[in-house]
């Protein structure tokens, strides 16, 4: 049996290939980093600057998609056009 490292989101496997990039508000960071400690990893810039951009790989849209989408008004998806296209997948299906 292999073990894979985790991604930020507490998936395994050895498919980390799905990468995004976000800018988050304070309070978005603050949530991330509580329910998600090994985000922390992958800040970019200081956490008292606004915005504050994310960019780790992951094994799947699937958090990041619900994560996202739980703080729609406060979270910036600058990339990847993979997951800006899952992204307006999703939101086509709430609506």
């Amino acid at each position: 049996m292999n073990f894979y490292k985790p991604d930020v989101f507490g998936f395994q496997g050895d498919n980390m290939v799905k990468q995004i990039e976000l800018r988050l508000s304070m309070r978005a960071y603050l949530v991330l980093k509580e329910e998600y400690p090994m985000s922390t990893l992958f800040i970019k810039e200081k956490p008292m600057r606004i915005p504050i951009s994310l960019k780790p790989r992951y094994q799947s849209f699937k958090a990041p998609g619900r994560f996202v989408m739980g703080f729609v008004h406060e979270i910036e998806v600058l990339g990847s056009p993979e997951f800006i296209a899952y992204m307006e997948q999703l939101v086509k299906e709430k609506s």
